[in-house]
């Protein structure tokens, strides 16, 4: 099973810009290797550090002050009743740029 993110996968991308003040909720693609089937996904978002410079809330994130995050994103799925295991995606940078969002 494979994991990647959802619209900034292309070309390797691992890096989410946004502006202060605005939200992203963000997406990923989980593959199946063993049946070749792709889906779409909200993972959950697991920061490595920069908790001072974004909030997250499940698969949203906010830009609190210009800075830089590194996050992974995880996806829970099942091998069957009983067995639950995680997956996660190699480490994403998220990038607060100064501006404030327009609204």
């Amino acid at each position: 099973m494979g994991f990647g993110l959802g619209g900034f996968d292309q070309a390797g991308e691992r890096q989410v810009p946004l502006a202060k003040g605005e939200s992203l909720t963000l997406s990923a693609i989980v593959e199946s290797y063993a049946e070749g089937k792709k889906a779409a996904v909200a993972p959950e978002i697991v920061l490595l550090d920069g908790q001072d410079v974004v909030e997250v809330n499940g698969s949203k994130v906010t830009g609190k002050k210009t800075g830089t995050a590194h996050a992974l994103f995880r996806y829970t799925t099942t091998m069957d009743a009983n067995n639950k295991y995680d997956i996660y995606t190699k480490p994403v940078v998220l990038e607060v740029r100064g501006q404030e969002q327009d609204n």
